[in-house]
């Protein structure tokens, strides 16, 4: 309820893949101008699609840094899609 409030939010993803051929995602970080949210996506795993209400908002403008990874890690592991994405590390480059 509170990330439908936000204009911005920024996205990070933790993946582990140390002596697994696909790996798996462990950490999700949520940052808004005001609050941080860590997940444990291992445990929440079964909640983590819940997310794609505000990832596909497209009023809600979602900032990640080399993004490519994250987005295939986000559709892989848990059905979470995104819409209206801004990759400062491809703007940079």
């Amino acid at each position: 309820e509170e990330l439908m409030k936000e204009k911005s939010i920024a996205v990070d993803l933790e993946h582990h893949n140390f002596r697994t051929y696909q790996g798996f995602t462990c950490l999700l970080q949520i940052s808004t101008r005001t609050s941080d949210y860590l997940v444990d996506v291992i445990k929440a795993r079964d909640f983590v699609w819940l997310l794609n209400e505000v990832f596909t908002n497209p009023h809600i403008m979602k900032v990640l840094h080399g993004a490519d990874m994250d987005i295939v890690w986000l559709q892989k592991d848990f059905g979470v899609y995104m819409v209206n994405m801004f990759d400062t590390g491809q703007a940079a480059r």
